[in-house]
């Protein structure tokens, strides 16, 4: 088995077989070295670890992988959907080096011996942990809750009178971020090869078609003034806080899984507190003397 992995080492380093086409989950350089492993050992390693299920899926990983560049993160969760979220196995799971190392000190070859033994430690740099998954989920937590009660508190300050410059720039925000990150899901459904951007269940809290609120949102902005919205902004922003209600339902009965959940959530109380602040005065006055105005 060394001599054999020492024969195609050297026929794998050769210039014309240096490169491949490289995918982030199937074809990377840790997959490549886990593959060429598992042919060598005759296919113990696969035989081992497949059966197994691994308690993180892909997303988990990822978070792990991005743990001290949270922005990578976040960009990865728009964009990579469910296929991110399913199950995996052991094998499947072998996705970056320190896995690899822990793995392979798993398994056991036909004579016994295991496969790799405990690493030792070369050289050490000192610093810094760079932090862990709960750092980028809380930083997600901390965008949903301030984004939400920001946009809901601006549309109650707007009915007591307060400057509602506040719920258009807010809303102008969203509406442009929205559009943006539509355009990039369009955008990687028709052109890119990867299947793992087309399976994404947040092509329903960001679309393209929120562009029909930067107009109104700026003019709020400008203007300062809560005027009676277009017929067909009411019924656009009604339809949309529908598509969310149910997706919301989805993730809570276990049908949509694709993670983070709260920006599904956080797009439904955006949407929630635009129609709060579309009502007429009337029935707000009816709300506010009901005493929810104080939730």
């Amino acid at each position: 088995q060394v001599r054999q992995a020492v024969l195609q080492l050297e026929t794998k380093v050769l210039p014309q077989n240096r490169s491949y086409a490289h995918h982030h989950l199937e074809a990377n350089c840790v997959s490549a070295m886990r593959d060429f492993l598992n042919e060598i050992s005759d296919g113990e390693i696969h035989r081992q670890l497949a059966g197994s299920r691994d308690p993180d899926t892909v997303r988990a990983i990822q978070w792990q992988v991005f743990s001290s560049h949270p922005f990578v993160a976040f960009i990865s969760d728009l964009f990579f959907g469910r296929l991110h979220d399913r199950p995996i196995d052991q094998y499947f799971a072998i996705l970056e080096p320190v896995r690899l190392r822990e793995q392979l000190q798993t398994v056991r070859m036909p004579g016994g011996q295991g496969l790799a033994g405990a690493p030792i430690t070369i050289i050490e740099i000192p610093g810094e942990e760079p932090p862990g998954v709960s750092t980028v989920s809380r930083i997600f937590s901390v965008l949903f809750f301030s984004f939400f009660f920001l946009v809901a508190g601006a549309a109650t300050l707007a009915k007591r009178g307060w400057p509602v410059r506040v719920l258009g720039g807010t809303l102008l925000g969203w509406s442009a971020f929205s559009t943006l990150v539509g355009v990039g899901y369009l955008f990687f459904f028709l052109f890119s090869s990867m299947k793992e951007t087309h399976s994404n269940e947040l092509m329903g809290v960001f679309i393209v078609t929120d562009l029909c609120l930067l107009i109104p949102a700026w003019r709020l902005f400008r203007s300062g003034v809560l005027a009676s919205p277009h017929r067909f902004i009411t019924f656009y922003i009604r339809l949309r806080f529908l598509l969310l209600s149910l997706l919301c339902v989805g993730r809570m009965a276990g049908v949509l899984i694709q993670q983070p959940g709260s920006l599904t959530w956080m797009a439904w109380g955006v949407f929630l507190s635009l129609i709060l602040a579309a009502l007429p005065a009337p029935h707000w006055s009816r709300i506010r003397r009901m005493g929810l105005s104080r939730v």
